[in-house]
């Protein structure tokens, strides 16, 4: 039963994880006019920062929710036994070890409770002073910012708090159903911050809708995942030790943090650094720019992604083939996805923003195209990642740090002894990506399927 689910992924899977994340774009995107309209410069740039720092949330998952998830994937595949390397190979299909599910269960809630407490800490004694250095200036904003912060605390705990759902459903197969409840979640989130943003709440219309987004879409998950069924075979089982669960996970995981450490550092830094350098106005265009493109990113991204799980269990079954159709035909959507969504921002949207009355407007042309295509090699050599990691492995640990640590002391270098400004943001995380991970992990995938 479990195993069909996880083979059966396919084109409804896909058409509901393409319909999430529109609607997460639609939803920022619709939100957008109003917030360049309605909140003035400096308002926008620390919506930016923001943005910027709620990668922390899933920065300091530090790695364990894609182990969790292939973990997962493997005990509702048939699976037995978790190895630190690698994977138990099956010829014929396996009942559901729910003892060990238990113990991963277990292993999961202990994780998440500690990272939460981690999150919070950090954010209150290291955030906080971060952002009053930024406010020094802006003494005029400083109450309504330091109210959204407190209530940004607050959401990106709860969501790393309570992150394992999700990974349960990726999991299991519930690929669709995950989906369909971000769509309501995001439905919800649109409805109330456009109510709150026109009651003239300002900033902090849009972190309390997201705190509302959050509960929703945690409440729904949780019921999805402990159905009747589920619930009563749990509790007939017993719980293999979650200490050994985390032991088995933890090589890679910690592999996986470092390697969101470094893409943090590439893709982030910039916004950071940057706005110890330049004025809060030319942060916001960079931040909105950066950001319309993540989203393009993430969207271009979605088939593969989608069919992770069933990547995992083919790898469980030894057979390559289903793994390579969906490497290529994947490939090819992105690469279509990303080239029209990009082009059509470098032609368009300057003028939409210029069309709506903005208050902020999108970087030049010429610097969307460049940063366009840097995100677009970020973006393939970011999907060989993830096929690669199936095989329960991490290669690129250490080229990441190390990409993410150049990347900062190539935009200080740019900073501190050039007048790049804006170009500086823009090269170096690109200049640092092309000379290894660009190609690198993209040529792991052909040799890895070839045979």
């Amino acid at each position: 039963m479990e195993q069909k689910r996880i083979n059966k992924i396919g084109r409804a899977d896909v058409v509901w994880n393409f319909c999430a994340s529109l609607l997460k774009i639609a939803s920022s995107l619709l939100l957008l006019p109003v917030i360049l309209k309605k909140f003035p410069t400096d308002i926008v740039a620390v919506w930016s920062i923001f943005s910027s720092i709620s990668v922390l949330t899933y920065l300091l998952d530090f790695g364990f929710n894609n182990s969790f998830v292939r973990t997962v994937t493997y005990i509702f595949s048939g699976c037995t036994t978790l190895k630190r390397s690698g994977y138990e190979t099956l010829d014929c299909d396996s009942p559901v070890d729910y003892s060990l599910l238990k113990g991963v269960i277990k292993a999961m809630q202990w994780f998440y409770k500690r990272a939460a407490a981690a999150l919070f800490l950090l954010l209150v004694c290291a955030g906080t002073p971060y952002l009053l250095s930024v406010l020094e200036n802006y003494p005029a904003i400083r109450n309504e910012v330091l109210l959204a912060w407190a209530i940004f605390i607050v959401n990106n705990t709860l969501i790393l708090y309570t992150l394992y759902f999700e990974g349960l459903l990726q999991g299991r197969g519930y690929v669709k159903e995950i989906k369909q409840i971000i769509v309501v979640s995001h439905l919800a989130y649109l409805a109330l911050a456009i109510v709150l943003v026109f009651a003239g709440c300002g900033l902090v219309a849009l972190v309390t809708s997201q705190v509302s987004a959050t509960i929703i879409l945690r409440v729904l998950a949780h019921r999805l995942f402990y159905d009747r069924d589920t619930l009563a075979r749990l509790r007939a089982s017993e719980c293999s030790d979650p200490k050994a669960v985390l032991s088995t996970v933890f090589p890679n995981a910690v592999k996986i943090g470092i390697t969101s450490l470094g893409s943090f550092l590439i893709s982030k830094s910039a916004i950071f650094i940057g706005s110890m350098f330049m004025p809060l106005a030319m942060i916001a265009s960079y931040g909105i720019t950066m950001q319309i493109l993540s989203s393009i990113y993430s969207v271009a991204g979605i088939y593969v992604s989608t069919y992770i799980p069933k990547i995992t269990a083919s790898r469980v079954r030894a057979d390559k083939g289903p793994i390579m159709t969906i490497v290529c035909r994947g490939w090819a959507v992105s690469a279509v996805i990303y080239i029209v969504s990009a082009g059509g921002l470098c032609a368009l949207g300057p003028y939409l923003l210029e069309l709506l009355g903005s208050k902020t407007m999108l970087l030049p042309g010429a610097m969307i195209a460049v940063a366009a295509v840097i995100s677009f090699l970020e973006m393939t050599h970011a999907m060989a990642g993830n096929v690669l990691l199936t095989k329960n492995y991490v290669p690129f640990f250490i080229p990441s740090i190390v990409s993410g640590l150049c990347t900062v002391a190539l935009l200080l270098l740019f900073m501190n002894f050039t007048d790049l400004g804006l170009w500086g943001l823009i090269l170096a995380p690109g200049i640092v990506q092309l000379a290894y991970q660009n190609w690198k992990w993209p040529l792991e995938v052909y040799r890895d399927l070839r045979c």
